[in-house]
């Protein structure tokens, strides 16, 4: 009985958070949610630039990022920045137009949800190397912790946010 109840309780937590997040959607402008993508991946960037440049025992702790500096090295963040939100755009546009021809949903708004999702991706690592930078101290310490964060915020974002969608349509 107390597991139905607390079920409920999460549904309709759940669908309340969703349809806040479809009427955000709607009035966030898509180039806003563009720009807030773009900050947050350019922050990240330059922000790992400036540590690794500035202290020679830091790592570059995403495998992606570190093959890259590899190669390049550090200054890979500076002229891969443009390169990296140029392809983020393109599957902005690409995912929204395959979602707009599977199902018939708004490509407007497919657009805004996949900039919000990939800045939401990157916010705890932004929020931990804001404390890093104006405290001193991580909220999270390992690179994983980060990454399960930030993947588990997107999926509440895009759930939610269809879980509405199909709410809406039926």
């Amino acid at each position: 009985m107390q597991f139905r109840k607390t079920f409920k309780f999460l549904e309709c937590i759940t669908k309340s958070v969703a349809m806040a997040l479809l009427k955000l959607l709607d009035r966030i402008p898509f180039k806003l949610s563009l720009f807030s993508m773009a900050l947050f991946v350019s922050w990240d960037y330059l922000y790992t630039y400036i540590v690794l440049a500035s202290n020679p025992n830091a790592y570059e702790g995403n495998p992606v990022n570190a093959f890259f500096v590899n190669i390049f090295g550090k200054e890979y963040f500076i002229f891969g920045l443009p390169i990296v939100l140029l392809f983020l755009y393109s599957a902005c546009v690409a995912g929204a137009k395959i979602a707009a021809k599977l199902d018939k949903v708004d490509e407007l708004q497919v657009r805004k949800q996949i900039a919000l999702s990939i800045a939401l991706l990157d916010t705890p690592n932004i929020i931990n190397q804001l404390l890093a930078m104006l405290l001193n101290t991580r909220l999270l310490k390992e690179p994983w912790q980060v990454a399960v964060l930030g993947i588990g915020l997107f999926l509440i974002f895009t759930i939610a946010l269809e879980l509405e969608r199909m709410r809406k349509n039926n």
